[in-house]
């Protein structure tokens, strides 16, 4: 059996923290130390003043409590109890298991649920709705309806309108789904709150149903794709709630762009005020603030480089709170500059790499921005001919039914898009699906901007000869290979395009991931540049070849005169050698890993090579313990 002391302890905290909570008078700006935090968060007590009016422990035959509960199954999965402690319902393809309250309740209450969501490609939703068990359709919550939905270790704070069935919903990334979690949801008038661990995550600020609702859990596949995910329950608690003293109100939110991202300047800034007096104060940089309501026009600052804002309200309650929160951005200047590298052996390009197939000139490692503000570092390779452009993405992202890459390439690049549905397209939107993604993802968009600036796009069904992609499954993730014809974007070598490059996961979009910027649909400017070299002339190849000879000659009259006057011998060393010392003096450090593959020797026969040019040439390099090779200046 469980203890039985946690609701104790819970209201000792509280009668603690009450007090310290009604004397915050005055705004607390934070630190850039908290830059990189979910700032607009605070550790609360996990539970208000109100009487409980449901409790299940799950600690008894078979699982829960049938007096409080009807569990209803359809299609394969399965129900279960760990002896003492916890429910578990699974669910499979075509299936769902719920667990539905026979109370109905007012608005005005808290759940406190302990559950841990074992996914997979399974959706659970936690909370209160109108619908009462149906066969084969009780896993819905519609209507009126406020909840939580987990899938793809991503939650949803979700408030479902009476009259229109509209969904207002608040993302909370970064959980870890696999372990327990104690997650509580407030459900007041005019406020909706999720708190996961005593952290509050999401608020939602609107008129919210006002019952009586069911409490209930559901888990059922997410769409019609392979399935088998869980929910592990550990104990709920249902109170009543009438006092938002308890929760700290106001409550500020970023929701977009994320926090530490870079954006372009004039980009507007999303922030959310739930429960303040109607007057939202904002500064960016310490300048003086600026004020506003809640449909505030908070823009970026047209400087490059990095900016913080700090925003502030005060509570609409009348408990005298002040709520603060800063925030980070970067206005980009110019774009970055990405070169396809001119290669003498094409790829092919089959979505299977190979070794020695892409030269280490090609190889890019990007910065990919998740839309909450994580970077993650993608290995890119690009190269070009006469032709066509070539791209190879190691993706991270595993294989899954959404997992998908995507390039937008612009031909213009003059900050708009003008797609078309014939050769050349010049503004396309190209997706390639993983392996096992499905196959209506691997198609090609034209994107065009109007007057007015909407984009609009186009799927072209004949997608025009010369563009090819591939995919395949490593260890590591996916790997993706592009071909891009240049004639489709009006362009030749010596000259630049426009491109973005995104990463798709399976499940929710919080998990996007995007270069250079977030939202590079959404305006041209968004893109990098990607520039095409010049092929070399045979003549101009000719007249290099014969100075390179002349070059030559002179080196060996000077070294043999040289010789003879009685200085020291140069020793002639290896083609192996040279480009050994070429790339060493390129780099001011590299490993030995990667310098075994540029020049074709083994990691023995390099170090031989760097001891002959020391011995010989006294050339000074240094080999560190760890295989790092450095020059010494």
């Amino acid at each position: 059996m469980k203890s039985t002391g946690r609701p104790l302890i819970a209201m000792i905290l509280l009668i603690l923290i009450i007090p310290s909570m009604n004397s915050e008078k005055n705004v607390m700006t934070q630190t850039n130390d908290s830059v990189q935090k979910n700032i607009d968060t605070r550790h609360l007590p996990v539970s208000s003043l109100g009487n409980s009016v449901l409790h299940d422990e799950f600690d008894s035959f078979p699982g829960y409590n049938q007096s409080l509960w009807n569990l209803e199954s359809y299609g394969n999965g399965s129900v279960s109890w760990i002896e003492g402690d916890q429910f578990v319902m699974n669910a499979s393809r075509h299936s769902f298991r719920t667990l539905t309250s026979m109370q109905t309740f007012e608005v005005g209450h808290e759940v406190l649920i302990r559950m841990k969501l074992i996914e997979e490609d399974a959706v659970v939703c936690v909370g209160w709705t109108n619908h009462t068990p149906m066969t084969e359709y009780n896993y819905l919550f519609g209507n009126s309806s406020v909840l939580f939905q987990g899938a793809h270790s991503t939650v949803l704070l979700e408030k479902v309108a009476t009259d229109t069935g509209k969904r207002t919903f608040k993302m909370l990334s970064g959980i870890d789904s696999s372990v327990f979690h104690d997650y509580r949801m407030v459900w007041n008038s005019t406020v909706l709150i999720a708190y996961v661990d005593e952290i509050r995550m999401a608020v939602i600020g609107d008129t919210m149903p006002s019952g009586p609702l069911h409490f209930k859990i559901a888990i059922t596949e997410n769409r019609d794709i392979i399935t088998e995910g869980s929910v592990i329950i550990d104990s709920i608690t249902i109170r009543e709630h009438h006092s938002m003293i308890t929760e700290s109100p106001p409550f500020i939110s970023l929701d977009s762009p994320g926090n530490n991202t870079m954006n372009l300047a004039g980009d507007p800034i999303d922030i959310t005020a739930v429960g303040h007096n109607g007057t939202i104060f904002w500064s960016w940089d310490g300048a003086a603030n600026t004020s506003g309501d809640e449909n505030c026009d908070i823009r970026l600052p047209a400087s490059a480089g990095e900016h913080a804002l700090e925003v502030y309200c005060l509570d609409g309650y009348g408990y005298d709170i002040w709520a603060s929160a800063r925030y980070v951005f970067n206005t980009m200047g110019e774009p970055p500059v990405l070169v396809a590298k001119r290669m003498s052996k094409l790829p092919t390009i089959d979505g299977i790499i190979l070794s020695n197939e892409w030269p280490i000139n090609t190889l890019h490692t990007l910065d990919l921005v998740r839309m909450d503000g994580i970077y993650f570092a993608v290995d890119v390779m690009i190269g070009s001919d006469d032709k066509f452009i070539y791209l190879a993405i190691d993706s991270p992202i595993e294989t899954g039914h959404d997992s998908r890459a995507a390039l937008i390439v612009d031909g213009s690049f003059d900050g708009v898009y003008n797609g078309n549905n014939e050769t050349p397209t010049m503004s396309i939107w190209y997706n390639k699906g993983s392996p096992d993604a499905w196959e209506g993802y691997d198609e090609l968009q034209a994107i065009v901007s109007s007057d007015d600036g909407y984009i609009t796009y186009f799927r072209l069904v004949t997608i025009p000869i010369g563009f090819l992609s591939k995919s395949s499954v490593t260890p590591n993730g996916v790997h993706y290979e592009f071909r891009l014809p240049l004639n489709e974007f009006n362009v030749l070598p010596g000259s630049s395009l426009g491109i973005s490059i995104m990463l798709y996961p399976s499940g929710m979009g919080v998990h996007n991931l995007f270069y250079p910027l977030l939202y590079p649909w959404e305006n041209a400017s968004r893109l990098a540049v990607l520039t095409i070299p010049t092929s070399i002339s045979p003549i101009i190849l000719t007249i290099g070849l014969s100075l390179s000879f002349g070059m030559i000659a002179l080196v060996s009259y000077f070294g043999w005169k040289r010789k003879v006057a009685g200085s020291s011998m140069v020793v002639i060393e290896s083609e192996e050698s040279m480009r050994v010392l070429e790339l060493i003096q390129s780099y001011d450090e590299i490993t030995l890993e990667r310098l075994s593959v540029m020049v074709g020797l083994s990691e023995a026969e390099i170090r031989e090579r760097i001891r002959e040019l020391g011995e010989n040439n006294g050339v000074n390099i240094e080999i560190t313990c760890d295989g790092i090779v450095k020059r010494k200046l």
